[in-house]
């Protein structure tokens, strides 16, 4: 099973841990299960109010409760039921998953968590519990970054189609050659046109 961070949320997150040092942080943050049923995709992260030392954070008695309002306010509701991603770092400490976060997993009521421990040195490990329809804890969650951004792409899909052209080998023996604009121009590009 995966937990896909898209790379402007990881920035994000890491800013967040590497601001806070040498003290720890923790947010929570909005997933969805993808279909396959294999792949958590983390959408939005927030930073609750919260306490923070060296070895230890905790949410502001009304952290949480802010966040939710907001998202109510926001006209988000169905959000709301989506706050199932937790990620806190540990400053520039190990990465595990202490006695204290096990209790705090243990104590959340939704059906499924997913947890992320970070820290200043970009180490990462992550897990999944669920609650319903049965117990499981600590389900390994191999951490994937999502680099796509939609104006990015199209922009350097534009420039390929100015500047690149795809030979294909089976064109190779008729002397073809398929230009940028030929195959990129129409949205047209995968695996199989790279030679």
């Amino acid at each position: 099973m995966k937990l896909v961070i898209p790379i402007k949320i990881w920035i994000q997150m890491m800013n967040y841990a590497e601001i806070c040092l040498p003290n720890e942080v923790t947010g929570n943050g909005i997933i969805e299960l993808n279909r396959g049923l294999d792949t958590f995709r983390v959408r939005e992260i927030f930073l609750p109010t919260q306490s923070v030392e060296p070895a230890f954070s905790q949410f502001g008695e009304t952290g949480l409760h802010e966040i939710i309002t907001d998202l109510i306010e926001e006209g988000r509701k169905d959000d709301v039921e989506k706050l199932k991603f937790r990620w806190h770092s540990h400053g520039m400490g190990a990465v595990f998953f202490s006695g204290v976060d096990v209790m705090d997993i243990r104590s959340e009521t939704s059906d499924y968590v997913v947890n992320l421990v970070i820290n200043g040195r970009g180490e990462r490990l992550a897990r999944l519990d669920m609650k319903r329809p049965f117990r499981i804890e600590n389900i390994p969650l191999e951490v994937v970054f999502d680099y796509f951004d939609s104006r990015l792409t199209k922009k350097c899909r534009d420039e390929m189609a100015k500047k690149v052209t795809i030979i294909k080998r089976d064109a190779l023996k008729k002397g073809e050659v398929f230009h940028g604009e030929d195959l990129f121009g129409k949205g047209f590009f995968g695996p199989d046109q790279v030679v």
